[in-house]
């Protein structure tokens, strides 16, 4: 298959998971006639021409390469522009080295390569869409840009880069209540039969020891009452545990958005939704912060790795990225049922840490204190988490 190489494109953001592309003097009528409705494009790192570590997997043939429908396509003058979104953005904002080659295939089979020169929009670079994060990594090999290895752990939460909520395997609060209920009532049931059983014993007992008497002659009392058949003990019904009263092991640092759309307490139904609403009033960073640490506490574990994530992947968002890792990490004391304990995932997010070198670790460790209401404590250990 042909190549063509050291061609140009720019690529503009556009606002949360949008982005356009253009491809700096290229005809696209001539090489993909049908560019209006379709056309195949890959991003990869330059140089190394390796994956992205989020690059999407469906839809995607054995090269890579994923077929779209471009946004408001145009040839405007001797550029081809069009926009793109969805997962594509996505998996470009969350590469943090933006170092990025197009390729392109037409309708000739030939594969163009253009270079990317990322630009930035009122000050901001490109930025992914919360609402639509997909929270299974992919692991797609290594590279230094720390998406190594951690593209996909199918099936597995916390699920790296790019939840479902299964998210680790933890078992939710829901479900730890209605076993708890369930094998409460097969004890009452058990307890309720055993005390039936021993009525029963005693009742027969009583009944043949007067019917035995009558039978043997005169001088048997004829019992006018049956004291046996009036003092039956009736079963009082079993108390049911009610596991719900205990307190909760999760610290109540009392942590909420400022934001009512973005609380949780009472709030109910698929977690998606409840993000999305929250999202709906352009949050700030704060809000969605107490909407973290308020998930974090009640185990609404999708929404907090959803935010977490995609925080944690954002230009200024190493702190989010340093609690992951703590939390994720097998030597740390820090923990939450929402993230696991796997040193692959501690790893991937060490990494984001170690390579913004103007990260305070300070800043790191108060937010996680902020969003558990715990005092941070080191690792007793070597620890996956760079920097500790």
């Amino acid at each position: 298959m042909a190549v063509m190489d050291n061609l140009t494109a720019r690529l503009t953001p556009q606002g949360r998971g949008r982005a356009e592309v253009a491809l700096m003097s290229f005809a696209a009528g001539k090489i993909i006639p049908n560019y209006r409705n379709e056309i195949e494009l890959l991003f990869v790192k330059r140089g190394s021409e390796e994956r992205l570590g989020d690059w999407p997997t469906d839809g995607t043939d054995p090269m890579g390469f994923v077929r779209i429908k471009p946004i408001a396509p145009q040839q405007k003058g001797m550029d081809f522009i069009f926009g793109i979104d969805g997962a594509i953005v996505d998996a470009l904002a969350y590469d943090p080295n933006k170092n990025f080659m197009l390729k392109l295939r037409g309708a000739d089979e030939v594969i163009r390569s253009f270079n990317v020169d990322v630009q930035r929009k009122n000050g901001r670079g490109l930025e992914a869409n919360l609402a639509r994060v997909d929270p299974k990594p992919q692991a797609q090999g290594s590279g230094a840009a720390g998406a190594a290895g951690f593209a996909a752990a199918p099936g597995a939460a916390p699920q790296g880069p790019g939840a479902p909520l299964g998210p680790g395997g933890a078992p939710t609060a829901a479900s730890a209540k209605s076993g708890s209920l369930g094998l409460g009532k097969i004890l009452g049931l058990i307890f309720f039969l055993i005390l039936l059983g021993v009525g029963g014993f005693f009742l027969l007992r009583m009944l043949g020891m007067f019917g035995g008497g009558a039978a043997s002659g005169p001088e048997a009392p004829a019992a006018p009452e049956e004291p046996a058949a009036q003092e039956e003990p009736t079963p009082e019904p079993e108390p049911e545990p009610e596991p719900a009263a205990e307190p909760e092991p999760v610290v109540d640092n009392g942590l909420v958005s400022a934001n009512a759309a973005c609380r949780l307490d009472g709030t109910s139904g698929d977690e998606r939704d409840v993000l999305s609403m929250c999202l709906a009033t352009k949050p700030s960073k704060d809000d969605l912060t107490g909407m973290l640490a308020e998930a974090l506490r009640l185990e609404r574990c999708e929404i907090a790795q959803r935010i977490l994530r995609t925080l944690g992947r954002a230009p200024d968002g190493t702190a989010y990225a340093f609690v992951y890792a703590t939390f994720a990490d097998p030597n740390s004391a820090m923990s939450n049922k929402c993230i696991a304990k796997r040193s692959s995932d501690a790893q991937y997010w060490g990494t984001r840490v170690k390579n913004d070198h103007g990260f305070n670790q300070a800043d790191g460790i108060a937010l996680l204190e902020q969003l558990t209401g715990q005092k941070y404590q080191a690792p007793s250990a070597a620890s996956n988490v760079t920097g500790q």
